[in-house]
């Protein structure tokens, strides 16, 4: 039977429920410490240096964890599209528990044990974090007494293990062969729609792995997920802390953004990396610059969305004007793209941004 929307709407707002309050207090934490750490370089001029260097850090860390958050809330809702990337499934474990304690509520322990070695995987995190939820959630619901929730990581080469495991009533045999199934659930109407364990299995299978389920009536469940472990370059570099340096250009690139420190932040990076930088506030004013037809654009970087003419009306338009010119569609919480069109989802930092760039610009014949 199909599931209703009002149900499945009810399932995802009972769980924000939860994450609201902790998310709030989480993010006015990290807000707390940029801003305190950004007002010290600013009224403290004899600052030494290493010390200056010390603050900019603890700002880039704080900004690094509200960026987590809001990855973890869009995996949440959904409203990421998928990115598979090399990760350590045991920095994912650390960044995702916090969130999950808040999930599962006070009368249920969450423990971690992870393995001393990285244990590199190629996955979407975002989807990554959709199934921790929905297995934490799950044994969580095994438990309405309360008790206690374990997820470890283990490495034996050439396999990635990841455990999560419950003390609940443990799963029956009718129950295991239907498990993965779509819509099927063993919850109560309203309170489960059967998609978690189905969307699970998919995501691991996808991305190579396996899913085994150990379990026994009265005694718990253990879901045991094998990733293959990844070894690629982009992966081995970042593993040895390997900083690409920013690539440069001396094209032209017309950047529409309406918000203003966002529009002139990405205009300096690139006028940094040696590009021409065009501006533009709105759809209108982007279009009116690229069919003035005084410069010729190699690349339209643009929000999709934006007032009056969003970036898909922009893109066809600059694209009208400047057939060779190139589009990089800038994206906030996975808005629709044209199939196969090029992505930079925020935030991103200046080596993403002037690596996306470089790729895009240098596919043109």
């Amino acid at each position: 039977m199909p599931v209703d929307d009002d149900q499945l709407q009810s399932t995802k707002l009972v769980a924000l429920g939860r994450l609201a309050g902790g998310v709030a207090h989480d993010f006015n934490n990290l807000l707390t410490v940029i801003e305190g750490y950004a007002r010290m370089l600013r009224d403290e001029p004899d600052l030494a240096q290493a010390e200056a260097v010390e603050y900019v850090d603890e700002i880039i860390r704080a900004a690094n964890r509200a960026s987590d958050l809001t990855r973890q809330l869009l995996a949440f809702s959904r409203r990421q599209s998928s990115q598979p990337r090399p990760l350590d499934l045991n920095d994912l474990v650390r960044q995702t528990s916090g969130m999950l304690r808040r999930v599962i509520g006070e009368d249920i322990q969450l423990e971690t044990e992870l393995h001393a070695q990285p244990s590199r995987i190629f996955v979407d995190p975002s989807q990554m974090d959709q199934v921790l939820m929905n297995l934490v959630v799950n044994a969580r619901d095994a438990m309405p007494l309360g008790g206690q929730i374990r997820i470890a990581t283990d490495f034996r080469d050439p396999v990635v293990e990841l455990r999560v495991s419950d003390r609940g009533g443990g799963i029956s045999p009718e129950v295991m062969s239907r498990m993965f199934e779509p819509f099927f659930t063993t919850k109560e109407s309203g309170k489960g729609t059967g998609l978690g364990l189905s969307l699970v299995h998919a995501i691991i299978t996808q991305a190579g792995g396996k899913v085994d389920v150990e379990t026994a009536l009265g005694e718990g469940t253990t879901f045991c997920i094998r990733f293959p472990l990844h070894w690629g370059e982009a992966g081995a570099a970042e593993a040895a802390g390997v900083e690409r340096a920013s690539p440069r250009g001396r094209e032209t690139v017309l950047v529409v953004e309406d918000e203003e420190p966002l529009r002139s932040l990405i205009r300096r990076l690139l006028e940094r990396g040696g590009y021409a930088v065009l501006e533009a506030a709105d759809g209108d004013e982007a279009v009116a610059l690229a069919r003035a037809g005084t410069v010729k654009i190699d690349l339209l970087l643009t929000d999709v969305m934006l007032p009056h003419l969003n970036g898909l009306d922009v893109a066809q338009a600059v694209s009208a004007a400047h057939p060779r010119a190139r589009v990089l569609f800038m994206s906030g919480y996975g808005e629709n793209t044209p199939p196969g069109a090029a992505r930079l989802e925020k935030p991103f930092g200046p080596v993403k941004l002037a690596t996306t760039v470089r790729e895009l610009l240098d596919q043109r014949s």
